[in-house]
This record gives structure tokens, sequence and C-alpha cells, in this order.
């Protein structure tokens, strides 16, 4: 919640010196023009910024949450071309992929043609959901809450983000801390 040259003075005297941005509640707030702001400051700083496109703005249904932006496939387009951007950011909207609405899978065609990566998002997910959710495209998975849930998204080929925290209830489904 700090601007990233406030971010950068914060982590710079710890050794700190490159950080990886998932830009997703910038971008839901600030839409693609706010991003660019943003990315310009992150030049004007000693610290290395490595930006996603954020996939999931609005990041649920427009009943559930109120996105001030809205991306479309060509917002994700530009953001790819962006040479600090290295992925498509989290999947957030996990059911539309496995549901197979399409802008989803545009936009992580788009991110693989052009050999970024694709970050996923898929809390709770095990079996032939995670397969299809995995199939999709997806490279990388941060939901794991137990150790057979990690050697399941290892087995598929997910590379493996290790988080420290508690069980967040995602959108559509019920979970428990």
């Amino acid at each position: 919640m700090v601007s990233p040259g406030q971010f950068a003075r914060a982590v710079l005297p710890g050794g700190n010196t490159a950080v990886n941005w998932e830009t997703l509640w910038a971008a839901n707030v600030l839409g693609v023009r706010g991003l660019r702001m943003l990315q310009e400051e992150c030049n004007r700083t000693p610290l290395k910024f490595f930006l996603t496109a954020t996939s999931g703005v609005p990041c649920a249904a427009t009943h559930l949450v109120t996105a001030n932006e809205v991306f479309e496939t060509a917002d994700i387009e530009e953001m790819l071309k962006w040479p600090q951007i290295v992925g498509l950011g989290e999947v957030v909207t996990f059911n539309d992929v496995i549901q197979g609405r399409e802008r989803e899978f545009e936009q992580i065609e788009k991110a693989l043609a052009v050999g970024k990566t694709v970050d996923g998002s898929s809390p709770g997910f095990t079996g032939k959901e995670l397969n299809s959710y995995t199939a999709a495209g997806i490279m990388s998975e941060h939901e794991a809450m137990t150790p057979e849930e990690a050697l399941e998204r290892l087995q598929l080929g997910l590379r493996l983000v290790i988080r420290e925290g508690g069980r967040v209830c995602a959108t559509y489904l019920t979970c428990s801390r």
C-alpha cells in the first residue's frame, strides 16, 4: 500500500535488489493507464521491478465486487508488450477457466504466444478441476495448503510457489481455515 519509490526505500537497505509485482489489486483500481504510471515510477528507482499483466480485472463477477476498471483482451495484449512485464498475472477467474469461458483462454493464449509465464490461483482445486485448470496453460500455483495438494500440483508440472498465510476463501468456493 505504498508507492514504488517508498517501497524501494524500505527494501533496498535490507539487500533486496528486485521484486516480482503482481499488479492485480492496483489494476482493479487504476486500470492500464494507472499501471503505466506506476511502471514509470518503478523505472525511477534503483530497485528492479518485474510486473505481471493482470488477468483478473474485475477479479470476480460484478455482482460480487465493484471494480473501477474492466480489462479486455486488447488491454492484456498491450501490457504484454511492456518490457518489464514477465507474464500473465494470477489467473483468479479460475472457475471461468474450467468452465471454458473464451475471455480467459484468449488472455492465456496471448501470454503464451509471446513467451510469457502464466501464474495461477486454484484454491481447493484437486483432481479433475485442477487438471482442467492446468491444461488451460497455467504454469504456477500458490494455493496448496497440504503436502498432498502440493504434490498433486507438482505432478501436473506446475511450478509451486510457497507462501505463508491462512486459507483465503475464494469467490466461488466455500472453505474453512
